[in-house]
């Protein structure tokens, strides 16, 4: 493993020499069978309602593509977003590109915003293992990738502790799982419940065909869990108290539209997520 200071030495001279660019991962070789279906985008349109009698109004758009490989791993997200008050002009945020190991497992991710490098997250595996052991975060600062955190990751059957390295010292969390579906976030600080019930529809971050929960977040998501929950949830408490209204499946029964609701003391506002697919054969 490189250390911090090869790894910025590294980085320095790949920038200077212009190489930090977003390149086009390569395929791997032929391995796994494809899933049936695979999410190529989703989209989220807010719209807000202050007070409860005033019409809804539109608020922002947030969308997210995805580009598969021949294996139908994503290589590509592009994130795009309005500005607040408008839900027609688009524009590019960043950039991610994921990076695979021999054995099809996401060895990387690199954040791109234009044409530079922000970030870039590294995964560990313990020998066959789909969910890593260990993640490295890295930023860039000043022209040179540093590295920021370390994240080791220990599994019992419905919970995961995670120990954190930083400059700021060393600490630890647990996530708590009940039914396979992730419920709370326990620090030293306290517990933050995320979730509390789910629905009987499937998780639609699980038609991305990888198995590592903090590759890709779920619409609305401030958390990524390692292990990514069997179904969509119903109730959420992370901020504040969402629920799913409605979910609408498509022909082939996956979730296609998920209606969210967020009250205020004084007003409302609306998610409405939209998720596309594209059959992976």
């Amino acid at each position: 493993m490189k250390t911090p200071l090869t790894m910025a030495a590294l980085a320095a001279i790949l920038l200077a020499t212009g190489c930090l660019k977003d390149p086009h991962p390569s395929d791997p070789d032929p391995g796994p069978t494809a899933p049936g279906w695979v999410v190529s985008s989703w989209t989220v349109i807010t719209s807000e309602q202050f007070p409860l009698t005033a019409p809804k109004v539109p608020f922002r758009k947030q969308e997210a593509i995805f580009h598969y490989n021949s294996l139908f791993k994503p290589v590509r997200k592009l994130n795009r977003s309005t500005l607040e008050g408008d839900t027609l002009q688009l524009y590019e945020n960043y950039v991610d590109s994921f990076f695979y190991d021999d054995q099809h497992r996401v060895a990387e991710l690199r954040g791109y915003l234009g044409h530079g490098l922000e970030y870039m997250t590294k995964y560990s595996y313990n020998a066959q293992d789909t969910l890593p052991a260990k993640m490295e975060y890295y930023q860039v600062n000043l022209a040179v990738l540093e590295l920021f955190s370390t994240k080791e990751y220990f599994y019992e059957p419905e919970d995961v502790l995670a120990v954190t390295t930083s400059v700021h010292g060393i600490d630890s969390s647990w996530y708590d799982y009940e039914n396979g579906n992730f419920m709370n976030y326990v620090e030293q600080y306290g517990i933050t419940h995320y979730y509390q019930s789910y629905t009987d529809v499937v998780n639609p971050l699980l038609f991305h065909n990888i198995p590592n929960g903090l590759v890709i977040a779920a619409p609305l998501a401030l958390e990524a869990p390692v292990r990514i929950s069997r179904n969509q949830w119903e109730t959420s408490l992370e901020i504040q108290n969402m629920v799913v209204d409605s979910v609408t499946m498509n022909a082939q029964g996956l979730p296609a539209i998920v209606h969210v609701s967020e009250p205020y003391s004084n007003g409302r506002r609306y998610h409405d997520i939209r998720y596309e697919y594209i059959p992976a054969e």
